[in-house]
């Protein structure tokens, strides 16, 4: 429950995003940034959909074995609806943790995940989203101001949607784990 909340939130935490300069929205620069990229994510959708959904072993070598010498608590791997999906949970000390989940953007199914990458922003007095550029692509993070968990989400190899979770880890520290074949 808790990953699909996270996944909505994805979904729904970048569209609000629009080019200013000084503070004021340029509709024709928005426009035309907005036609670009469309069509940019257009070409992406149509390049996954001709790939082949990775098996559950590719999706599971794809999980770190160990972080900070820590190994995995739990792994686990389903296909569903057409599309692949891997999950990690690391017990990282008595109080943190981190969680990967990582979704197969292959196929036709999983064309539709990627499309709803990146949509909108939210910032409040208890979280918020920053989207950043992150290794050639861009990332999300999501970060509770009032604890140390938090969320990092991006595209990894053009086409594995990458979702990891820190409990008492700060975002820092989700920046820095890397897939096994990433």
């Amino acid at each position: 429950m808790r990953l699909l909340l996270c996944f909505i939130v994805v979904i729904l935490s970048i569209s609000a995003c629009k080019p200013k300069k000084n503070g004021a929205v340029l509709a024709t620069d928005a426009s035309d940034s907005t036609a670009q990229n469309i069509s940019a994510t257009e070409k992406i959708i149509d390049e996954l959909q001709q790939l082949t959904p990775y098996t559950l072993d590719e999706m599971k070598s794809m999980l770190p074995v160990t972080i900070d010498d820590d190994s995995i608590a739990t792994v686990s791997a389903q296909q569903n609806m057409g599309t692949s999906f891997a999950r990690a949970v690391y017990a990282l000390s008595d109080s943190s943790s981190v969680e990967i989940n990582l979704f197969d953007c292959g196929g036709t199914a999983g064309s539709g995940i990627y499309s709803t990458q990146f949509i909108n922003q939210l910032d409040n007095d208890s979280e918020y989203d920053k989207t950043i550029d992150f290794r050639n692509g861009r990332a999300i993070e999501h970060v509770e101001k009032n604890s140390n968990n938090a969320t990092f989400t991006y595209l990894a190899n053009g086409r594995i949607l990458v979702i990891i979770e820190g409990r008492n880890t700060g975002i820092e520290k989700l920046k820095d784990i890397k897939l096994s074949k990433n």
